[in-house]
């Protein structure tokens, strides 16, 4: 139901408007009233209208100067007033700078319910808005993760070209025109669990004071980075990256009882080169808190190389063990589902990765692209149903998960070079 507000001094007024609209409208307003401007305000606080029908003409505080005050907070309220003719100068002036629509005392039952009925269509239209943007915001911020875990992948393996990085950026709302890594080594044994664990702290430690990116899925490390302002000094960022360090570190062993070590590579002005701070950090993130300029090791580069190649091995194993599971997740997925409208987005949705990430593995792994695959699959399921004696073509194409006969015949056609009717003839 929509809440709804009659603020009128005239007494007599105001219960014909409230009775008119209660007897048209069963059912779908809650109706409060005001008999002056200040009771408006009141009450419009409190109850929050979605539509305030206020007359103009109120002893002391009156409908524009309550309108005023109610839109401070009331951005969504539908605001109507009731004017005599001789304050229509006024009600033009409200209709330009605060209110959506008036009535003219006194007023016509069919011009009220006319006016109600308008509203009441644009309070649907921004409800049904609201509800698409609000599932759109839910979709992107479910995504999220599966963007930052791929973003880290494509910094620390130097191949952002493989990704559109900068749509990743806009949605993770961040833009790195510089900064540097954090790689975060637990000393103690490594599971998944204690993994997610430690994630989990770093991330409730950091994220709510600094713009940063962190990952746990590709590398037997946990991978950051820290987005820095471009223009920052470099010694006050070392500076503070290592005290930042420091603090985490006593933060995890506090909280989880978990010792780490964390390197910390050096800042870079470019996200194209936060590969080689991500390098660094590897190569410092021995024992303790180190920063890779203070790291004092003879045989640093050698064993920068070294640490990178282990990292990328168990990094290899890793997204070649994940991309196993996740084509298998979606290839029964497709099997199970695709007599439905599927999309690459509701399949990607379903095992856990973006759109993009999932087209591109799954292109890379398969063979051919998502949409190929599914029609492929469908095509072949028509085939057995055809073998089968199953049904009319008619039918054959609805189970397989089409809604139009001539599209499916030139489909069918198309893959296999005769009409279904002709395929079925064979058989």
């Amino acid at each position: 139901m929509f809440n709804l507000l009659i603020a009128d001094d005239e007494e007599l007024e105001r219960k014909a408007v409230k009775k008119v609209i209660a007897n048209t409208f069963t059912e779908v307003f809650n109706i409060y009233e005001a008999k002056n401007g200040r009771e408006a305000i009141e009450i419009g606080f409190n109850v929050k209208p979605d539509i305030v029908i206020a007359d103009i003409k109120m002893p002391g505080i009156n409908g524009l100067e309550a309108i005023k005050e109610l839109k401070k907070s009331l951005n969504n309220t539908y605001f109507i007033i009731l004017t005599a003719y001789d304050y229509f100068a006024y009600a033009k002036e409200a209709i330009v700078n605060e209110v959506k629509d008036y009535i003219l005392k006194p007023f016509k039952k069919d011009e009220l319910i006319k006016r109600i009925n308008k509203a009441l269509d644009i309070l649907e239209e921004q409800k049904r808005n609201r509800t698409v943007e609000f599932d759109l915001k839910e979709k992107i911020y479910a995504m999220l993760p599966m963007l930052e875990n791929e973003l880290v992948y494509a910094i620390i393996s130097d191949n952002l070209k493989a990704i559109d990085y900068k749509a990743y950026l806009n949605y993770l709302n961040l833009k790195f025109e510089a900064g540097y890594c954090m790689v975060v080594r637990i000393n103690d044994e490594i599971t998944n669990e204690v993994k997610s664990k430690v994630k989990s702290c770093l991330e409730e430690f950091i994220k709510p004071h600094y713009d940063a990116i962190i990952s746990s899925m590709f590398t037997k490390n946990i991978v950051m980075f820290v987005q820095c302002s471009e223009n920052s000094d470099e010694y006050t960022i070392k500076l503070e990256s290592v005290s930042l360090a420091g603090k985490m570190a006593e933060a995890i062993r506090k909280k989880i009882g978990i010792n780490i070590s964390i390197g910390i590579g050096r800042n870079y002005n470019s996200i194209e080169r936060l590969s080689k701070s991500y390098s660094e950090a590897l190569s410092s993130s021995v024992s303790g808190i180190n920063h890779y300029e203070d790291f004092n090791d003879s045989n640093k580069e050698e064993q920068k190389s070294k640490l990178a190649e282990q990292d990328f091995t168990a990094a290899d194993r890793r997204i070649n063990s994940e991309h196993g599971e996740l084509l298998e997740k979606a290839k029964e997925f497709i099997k199970e589902n695709y007599n439905k409208d599927i999309t690459l987005e509701e399949t990607a949705h379903h095992v856990g990765v973006s759109s993009f990430y999932f087209s591109k593995i799954f292109k890379a792994s398969v063979g051919k692209n998502y949409m190929d695959y599914l029609t492929d699959l469908r095509i072949e399921k028509a085939k057995d149903m055809m073998e089968s004696g199953f049904g009319s073509i008619k039918e054959i194409c609805y189970e397989v998960g089409y809604n139009d006969p001539n599209y499916f015949s030139r489909v069918f056609k198309k893959i296999e070079g005769v009409t279904p009717s002709e395929y079925k003839l064979r058989t």
